[in-house]
This record gives C-alpha cells, sequence and structure tokens, in this order.
C-alpha cells in the first residue's frame, strides 16, 4: 500500500514569546463555505493535517497553527483557521497578530486596517507605521457573572465571558502569579475547568468552556493586571490571553 506525501510551505513567528505558525502553502481543500463550516471539515476529515503541523516532533504545545483559507466574505483580505495540539480555535489574539506580520512579510497586505476572516467572525488587523499592530476582536461580552464553582473544598468564584473563545474569568483564587509555579497553577485551573463541566456551567448554546484565566497584580508599572490563562488542553498561553 502506497504513502502519500504532503509537501506545505510555513512560516513561523512569536507573539509575546506565544509562536504561531501560519500554513502558507499546502493545506487540505476544504471548499469553499463558511470558515466555520471549513473548520468542521477540517476537524471531521483532516485532523491528522492539524496534529502534524502542530503536534510534537514538529510543534508543541505551545504552538497555534494558522491555515489560510479564502476569505467568504470578500471585504476580507484573508480567511484563517486556528489549531493547537489539542483542538480548534474559533479566534486567537495572538496567533492573529503573528498572521499579520506573517502577511505583511509576504507583501500581502501593507500598513493600515486590514479584515480577516475567522469562524468567530470578522476580526480588523491594524498595521502602524512603526511596526506595531492592534487588533479588534469580535464582539466579546460576559455572559454569567459570579458563578461559584468548588474544587477540593476550595470555592473559587468567576465571570462567564465570550472573547473568541470562551473563558472563566477568576480573580480571588490565592495563587500566586508567576513562571516558577506554572505546575502549579495548571493544577489548579485544569480543576476549575472539570469543575465547571461537573456543574455543567456552559456558554447558551451548550458550548465547553476551554480556558480559564487567573488574574492577579501586576508586577510592571505600565500593566493593570497579571493572568495566568490555560487553554484548551493543558498548554498556557505565554502571551497575555482572556
Amino acid at each position: 500500500m502506497g504513502t502519500s506525501l504532503r509537501m506545505m510551505r510555513v512560516i513561523d513567528s512569536h507573539t509575546a514569546g506565544q509562536p504561531t505558525r501560519v500554513i502558507v502553502e499546502g493545506g487540505p481543500d476544504l471548499g469553499s463555505s463558511s470558515l466555520a463550516e471549513r473548520r468542521d471539515r477540517l476537524r471531521n476529515q483532516f485532523d491528522r493535517f492539524r496534529s502534524a503541523v502542530v503536534g510534537e516532533p514538529r510543534g508543541s504545545d505551545t504552538l497555534v497553527g494558522a491555515m489560510l483559507s479564502k476569505p467568504s466574505d470578500p471585504s476580507c483580505a484573508e480567511g484563517v483557521i486556528f489549531f493547537d495540539n489539542s483542538g480548534y480555535l474559533d479566534m486567537s489574539g495572538h496567533g492573529m497578530i503573528g498572521l499579520a506580520v506573517t502577511l505583511e512579510y509576504l507583501g500581502r497586505i501593507s500598513a493600515g486596517a486590514h479584515r480577516i476572516e475567522t469562524p468567530a467572525g470578522i476580526v480588523t488587523v491594524d498595521i502602524h507605521p512603526i511596526g506595531d499592530i492592534s487588533i479588534q476582536n469580535v464582539p466579546s461580552f460576559r455572559h454569567a457573572k459570579d458563578v461559584t464553582v468548588t474544587v477540593n473544598g476550595s470555592t473559587f468564584v468567576g465571570d462567564v465571558a465570550w472573547g473568541g473563545s470562551w473563558c472563566f474569568l477568576v480573580n480571588d483564587h490565592q495563587e500566586e502569579l508567576n513562571v516558577g509555579r506554572v505546575e502549579r497553577l495548571t493544577e489548579v485551573a485544569c480543576s476549575i475547568r472539570s469543575a465547571l463541566a461537573r456543574d455543567k456551567i456552559v456558554g447558551p448554546r451548550g458550548e465547553e468552556i476551554t480556558d480559564i484565566a487567573l488574574f492577579g497584580p501586576p508586577q510592571r508599572r505600565d500593566a493593570n493586571s497579571k493572568d495566568f490563562v490555560l487553554r484548551s488542553g493543558k498548554s498556557y498561553r505565554r502571551a497575555p490571553g482572556g
């Protein structure tokens, strides 16, 4: 039985230490339906492509993949489907910044504002003349306030919110947020996520809450807050999130 090979071209970038891998050429044909439907087709029919791009040994749990796909909205400069080693992301903030610098490097966009189609909706990226990039995300909202979950006798109170992914935002958690405590913070965040699923705390249409964000006081004078955000799976965000 023969084995078919797929050649692809990718470009890697970093945003605040969080890597993005843009698949420029060689992705599977997903048709011309909506980006959400194309994402579902990628998940259902070509999931091995996702794991080959971002999983070990070529990738890692920190990496977010971004597959270019022709936008269905003609006002958009590009369409993109985000994924990581554990599944699919409707939207990725750092991934969108990494995508923008990659498209600029390729000469596909230049300084100014550009609309990008994602499964979550249309996001605007603005490339400033000095090289900074800002994004206007899909409309974000809080779905539920002061939701309480109990984990091993400890109580956590947080808000359920949407910003391209479903998040549980916790301010009062008694945890010290520093890189030396990543294993402990991961354990706590995983336990909170399991408790949310156990208690059937979900989005308005039953969506799973994938991201757990623990907030605390900043160490830098130019920051308003500090956070630890556990993504889907057991990977944490190196760049600010939530």
